[in-house]
């Protein structure tokens, strides 16, 4: 069920309707343009300045334009009390208001989100205003030059032929009020399948930075544990030996996983994002299964919140892809900030000709492009090297 209240849409629609009818209100108190009840049904008379109550049709101008936006949260409360009012004006005055009526049409399209039933009820109950035609209700249009509009001597069948406008106008609103209420529906629907899929998306890319990362890690210390501590015992290195297979196997499944999330573009998250002062503690967790030196942390940590997270998951993901491929092997890492960002992570890689980009080499080019930065990934003289700018 769509909540008017929450739907810009239905906002806009209350809001005009609102102005429309206050409007509409001022115009009738201005012009008189009411219709007034006589008992012998006898013809037309112009209002003048001293009959009309103007100043109580002020007030039902004011209270008729505010039923839409009582309609957004209360439809059932701003209809009743759209209703009252005409009834307290003929009590009253003798005096029948357009615009309470036209208030009562806005109130059922309001209503349409939350019950079609009770919108179309709405409508229809709105037809009362045509039907008081029948009872010897006198149509008043007067303007400022006191002309004389004879509608009570129309008859019975020019009476019918207003009901009927009325009820075909009464059709019309309800008909568009239900293509409105499937526009909403359709639009709300569309905008939360997007925001599932930015989710799954934003998940996937924490699942790889982090997870996958730190696995990664899990299987490369596992590996070469038994070539940093050659005392090990066989026991030992067998257990390793199973932890790395296992590492291993939940990083092939994790990469599965991700396939299934991976869908549409990253949203942006509401959790604290790593910076670029925190890449100087990634290199030193790094450091732990092999050598990584940094140059230039200072100018990581002078980095914006964007331009900080965007070069800490490179660095990351090139520490991992290092480790992956070349366990061991030395990984350099400068930073130079000029303006313009120039990030290069460069670690050994003997007899690789050319690099595949996989999951965490498209993310990176996706965060990197999406700043307007570019990304090259090569193999230069026995080394593989990132190299990233930023403006």
């Amino acid at each position: 069920m769509i909540d008017p209240a929450r739907s810009r849409t239905y906002q806009y629609v209350a809001g005009g309707g609102a102005v429309f009818l206050l409007l509409l209100g001022l115009g009738s108190v201005w012009g008189t343009g009411l219709l007034r009840v006589y008992p012998d049904g006898s013809g037309m008379y112009v209002y003048q300045s001293s009959d009309a109550p103007a100043f109580f049709c002020l007030i039902a101008a004011v209270v008729t334009a505010a039923v839409p936006l009582m309609a957004l949260r209360a439809p059932r409360t701003a209809f009743a009390v759209g209703l009252l009012l005409p009834v307290w004006l003929v009590w009253a005055f003798s005096v029948w208001s357009f615009t309470s009526f036209a208030g009562l049409l806005v109130v059922a399209v309001l209503t349409m989100p939350r019950s079609r039933q009770e919108g179309v009820a709405m409508g229809v109950v709105s037809m009362l205003f045509p039907l008081t035609l029948l009872a010897k209700v006198t149509m008043t249009m007067p303007d400022r030059n006191q002309i004389y509009l004879h509608f009570g001597g129309a008859g019975t069948g020019g009476r019918l032929v207003v009901i009927g406008l009325y009820g075909v106008l009464v059709a019309l609103v309800l008909v568009a009020a239900e293509m409105l209420r499937r526009y909403v529906a359709s639009h709300a629907e569309v905008a939360e399948q997007a925001a599932t899929l930015s989710e799954r998306s934003r998940l996937a890319r924490d699942l790889h930075d982090v997870v996958a990362h730190h696995v990664s890690l899990i299987a490369v210390r596992a590996e070469t544990a038994p070539y940093t501590v050659p005392s090990l015992q066989p026991e030992a290195r067998v257990a390793l030996a199973d932890i790395a297979d296992h590492s291993r196997q939940a990083l092939d499944e994790l990469r599965g996983v991700l396939g299934v999330l991976r869908r549409g573009e990253e949203a942006d998250g509401l959790a604290p994002q790593p910076s670029g002062a925190d890449v100087a503690q990634l290199v030193a967790r790094a450091a732990e299964v092999g050598p990584v030196d940094l140059d230039g942390a200072e100018a990581l940590a002078a980095l914006d919140a964007t331009r900080g997270y965007v070069a800490y998951r490179v660095v990351q993901e090139a520490l991992t892809n290092a480790r992956r491929h070349a366990p061991g092997s030395a990984v350099a890492i400068t930073a130079r900030l000029d303006g313009e960002l120039l990030l290069r992570v460069t670690n050994r890689a003997d007899g690789v000709d050319a690099v595949v980009p996989g999951r965490g080499l498209t993310g990176m080019r996706e965060r990197v492009a999406a700043l307007g930065g570019t990304l090259v990934v090569e193999p230069r003289g026995g080394d593989v090297v990132v190299e990233v700018r930023l403006p």
